[in-house]
């Protein structure tokens, strides 16, 4: 499970808790059923600076090395970019090479 949360800068680890709080029973729950879960609150900061959780997260799914930086520049980007149109009522976020 991937909670991502776009907070302001001094709101991370406040973030994380409150995310690891709210989904901490459901993972037990899926436990139980005998399912392998993972539960990853991430934070990107509302100007686009991933927080460390991001990190942990991408290597605990494998993603290694220069993936990972290039993943952490570019779901820091996205982040920034949907902050920015927050206020608007339709929006397409746009990739590129």
């Amino acid at each position: 499970m991937v909670e991502l949360t776009v907070p302001w800068e001094t709101r991370c680890d406040e973030a994380y808790e409150r995310k690891m709080a709210k989904y901490t029973e459901l993972q037990e729950q899926c436990r139980r059923r005998g399912w392998c879960t993972w539960l990853f609150p991430v934070e990107i900061e509302c100007r686009g600076f991933p927080a460390q959780s991001l990190w942990r997260m991408l290597g605990k799914l494998g993603i290694k090395a220069g993936d990972r930086k290039r993943a952490d520049g570019r779901l820091g980007q996205a982040a920034e970019k949907a902050w920015m149109k927050r206020e608007e009522k339709c929006w397409s976020l746009t990739t590129g090479p």
